[in-house]
């Protein structure tokens, strides 16, 4: 590594060059800009700001905790945790440290959760075949009827299309027009909105019949905490019997400070040193940080391995049939 690895790659991190360039289109304007100056101020009084919240926070959510578990599990039958956070829980400590899962059947695990996700995928393949064959697929050939007369009456014919291109290598230009014409008409007869709606509705089925939870690998939140623990939100003071909060707090390690940064690069730069802050005076940031990761973490391989990308509904279900000539 050469001198200064570290300082360049923590420059890279708080997008520190791009912070500066926000604050003036030449280096004149940014070294003559106020803000520049007074928005490190600004990230100073952010710390103070969340080290004094995060007191009262966390001890205004004590009656809020404690009517919930009395309300709702006053025997203490439940966890601390929901289902899901006792398989997400499982599911990180195996991740993090490389050992084998606690829970044997648990749907965060890959290996369970392969042959879970194969089910649903079969389900809702073997529900569009049977509606395939029920709206019209007389030769039993695969494809829906009414697609492919419209795929045919839309497509020019192969030998006009091998007239017109006669450098063409292979029919495979062909066949993508023929199977865009009938995955138009396709569409119409199945919107991709119904059978993404489809497809959920399944998967959460599946997992809430077997394991008591929704599917964890659809972009969707699921409670973690139990009665009493989850009323510890570390966002505000929860008023017993409410749905709101009568007192909420903001926090700049959240993106959220009391003091407004000038730029969007600033405050992207400014919030993740507000972390480093508040970690070097105290633990409002560590158990904020704690928090945000349960909040935000998805379960699963593919999360793990850093792929955090959105739902895709064809993860469970196949393309259709592809229609050529």
């Amino acid at each position: 590594m050469y001198p200064g690895a570290g300082i360049m790659a923590l420059a890279d991190y708080l997008d520190i060059p791009e912070m500066y360039e926000s604050y003036g289109d030449t280096h004149f304007d940014r070294l003559t800009n106020y803000n520049m100056y007074l928005d490190p101020i600004k990230m100073g009084g952010n710390v103070v700001s969340d080290l004094v919240s995060f007191v009262p926070d966390l001890a205004g959510d004590i009656p809020a905790a404690v009517i919930d578990r009395a309300l709702h599990d006053p025997l203490f039958k439940e966890g601390l945790l929901t289902d899901y956070g006792d398989y997400l829980k499982d599911s990180v400590r195996s991740n993090l440290f490389g050992i084998p899962y606690k829970i044997e059947d648990n749907p965060l695990n890959p290996k369970i959760a392969e042959g879970v996700n194969a089910d649903i995928t079969k389900m809702v393949d073997d529900h569009y075949a049977k509606e395939l064959k029920r709206i019209g697929d007389e030769d039993d050939d695969g494809y829906l009827d009414i697609a492919e007369e419209y795929a045919t009456e839309n497509t020019p014919s192969y030998a006009v299309w091998a007239y017109n291109n006669p450098d063409a290598e292979d029919d495979s230009a062909y066949d993508e027009m023929l199977n865009k014409n009938y995955m138009k008409k396709y569409e119409e007869i199945f919107p991709e909105d119904e059978r993404r709606d489809f497809v959920e509705r399944t998967a959460n089925s599946v997992y809430q019949t077997r394991y008591g939870i929704n599917s964890p690998y659809l972009d969707q939140n699921q409670a973690i905490a139990g009665p009493g623990l989850r009323e510890f939100d570390l966002e505000g003071i929860n008023v017993p019997f409410t749905d709101k909060y009568d007192i909420p707090f903001q926090y700049g390690a959240e993106g959220d400070p009391i003091f407004k940064y000038s730029t969007p690069e600033a405050k992207d730069t400014y919030t993740k040193l507000n972390i480093a802050g508040e970690v070097g005076v105290g633990i409002p940031a560590l158990f904020k940080l704690l928090k945000r990761g349960f909040k935000k973490a998805k379960s699963g391989a593919k999360d793990f391995e850093g792929d955090s990308g959105g739902f895709d509904y064809r993860d469970y279900m196949s393309d259709p049939k592809k229609y050529t000539r």
